[in-house]
């Protein structure tokens, strides 16, 4: 689940003791979210963002970071920082391009006969849409 703007401001309203502001709260959780979907361990998350789990850990727990910590993150993850915090697109972007990649991979392990076939499909899948 993305935090947008309006998730964050009940929470924070409901939670008077929240010492983080709404763009830390839904930055935290989309980032969380990321790494959920992406099914990989902080550990993992944070090797493949080239940042410490040391570091990763409070970023998840608070959305507490700096500036260059945090656009570092947006631009391994592919995604602008805009939509990081504001969590419009980034998870769907990200499991978007996540599930393209699978079936690609899958794609490629099918004979040519297999292949041609679904390249048929997609094709006329294609066509139907163009019409509407």
């Amino acid at each position: 689940m993305i935090y947008k703007q309006k998730d964050t401001d009940n929470e924070i309203k409901n939670n008077k003791k929240a010492d983080y502001t709404e763009w830390q709260v839904r930055f935290s959780r989309n980032l969380e979210n990321i790494r959920k979907e992406s099914g990989k361990s902080i550990v993992e998350f944070s090797e493949e963002l080239g940042i410490p789990k040391s570091t990763m850990q409070p970023i998840l727990k608070t959305g507490n970071t700096t500036l260059n910590t945090a656009v570092s993150i947006a631009s391994a993850l592919d995604v602008s920082l805009d939509e990081l915090i504001r969590g419009e697109d980034a998870f769907e972007q990200t499991r978007f391009i996540t599930l393209a990649g699978q079936m690609f991979e899958k794609f490629d392990r099918l004979d040519a006969e297999e292949q041609e076939l679904i390249l048929h499909h997609i094709n006329e899948i294609f066509g139907i849409v163009r019409k509407k």
